[in-house]
């Protein structure tokens, strides 16, 4: 983008990243809260039918879906998703969301920091899954993030 804005003559824009993270002691420990609660895995009908599609699953409302822009919730199914739910596998949402510990998230920026990123604007999804426990593990970790992205 920088070199298109220099050769149309006009200032570099800045680089910015707004993502969703699940933080958690590891994204194993995530996978496994999950699992044991897979219902929280239809944040998965907010992201894109085509990413679905690379895991072998449809999304609910076609290939096409643009999720967030495109899923009506209240007009699923349901027992159908009830049923879906348990199949999502967590890789779709780890591989939208920023999914890990500080480190595995801070990790995961990396590539975007080295290509130019300026600011990064993360959404923090808290109670997904597990209980007030797990909320102040994953407050805790966010705290860590903040201060490795801070000092980076």
């Amino acid at each position: 983008m920088a070199k298109h804005a220099q050769t149309a003559g006009r200032p570099t824009p800045t680089c910015g990243l707004l993502r969703p993270v699940l933080l958690g002691k590891s994204r194993d420990q995530l996978a496994e809260l999950f699992e044991r609660e897979p219902l929280a895995k239809l944040a998965a009908l907010f992201i894109e039918g085509e990413r679905w599609q690379h895991y072998g699953i449809e999304h609910p409302a076609g290939a096409n879906s643009r999720g967030f822009v495109d899923v009506i919730v209240h007009d699923l199914d349901v027992e159908e998703l009830r049923a879906l739910a348990p199949r999502i596998p967590f890789e779709l949402l780890a591989d939208y969301y920023l999914a890990g510990n500080a480190e595995e998230v801070f990790e995961r920026l990396a590539p975007f920091a080295a290509a130019g990123l300026e600011h990064v604007i993360l959404t923090l999804c808290l109670g997904m899954v597990g209980g007030p426990p797990e909320i102040e593990e994953f407050l805790a970790e966010f705290a860590r993030l903040r201060e490795m992205l801070a000092t980076a």
